[in-house]
């Protein structure tokens, strides 16, 4: 996750994914939670949100 580049669109937690979190109008994943499907990554209009060996990466 590069929060920088988050713009707050919210598109990866219309999934409904409980490791998304909204905080302060943009997105978070907690690592603990995330399987790693990769599906918000999809999502994410900006390139945010990535698989880089940790969710929060």
């Amino acid at each position: 996750m590069i929060p920088e580049m988050c713009i707050g669109c919210l598109r990866c937690m219309k999934l409904g994914c409980p490791c998304i979190i909204k905080v302060d109008k943009k997105v978070r994943i907690n690592a603990t939670q995330c399987v790693g499907c990769n599906l918000c990554a999809s999502v994410c209009p900006n390139g945010a949100i990535g698989k880089e060996g940790n969710a929060n990466e």
